[in-house]
């Protein structure tokens, strides 16, 4: 279970129960299901592996529906893009298998808390906006 990433949906929380947003209320479960069952020991795994590209056509799907619709989701949702893009290309691949960290725990945190204010965080601030929620 990835704790953290799992808390990072908590920011889409607020779209779903004041607005009753179908997008958040997407977000939250198919996170909730991908984050809630994978590990790093099953991160390799068939069933893993098809839920986090269910879990990544999904919120494609989303991002680009919203932002067709709403063209000021823009800076939003291409800070996401380039965030979780930087971290799935120079954080994973050069930065931590170059770095001399022992501890794969504290590489796992710091893997997700980038994800979680790189990725999820901009997206939920959109979302919001786009919603009216001040």
């Amino acid at each position: 279970m990835k704790l953290i990433t799992m808390v990072g949906l908590s920011f889409f929380l607020r779209s779903l129960i004041m607005k009753r947003s179908l997008s958040a209320f997407l977000v939250i479960v198919n996170g909730l299901i991908y984050h809630g069952l994978r590990s790093d020991s099953n991160y390799n795994k068939s069933y893993i592996r098809k839920l986090r590209y269910y879990d990544i056509f999904t919120n494609i799907v989303l991002i680009t529906i919203k932002v067709v619709n709403n063209p000021t989701l823009i800076p939003y949702t291409s800070l996401a893009i380039v965030n979780f893009l930087f971290h799935f290309t120079i954080v994973d691949k050069l930065l931590l298998l170059n770095m001399n960290i022992v501890d794969e725990r504290k590489k796992t945190i710091f893997k997700e808390c980038f994800h979680v204010f790189g990725v999820q965080l901009p997206l939920a601030i959109g979302l919001e906006k786009i919603l009216g929620i001040q």
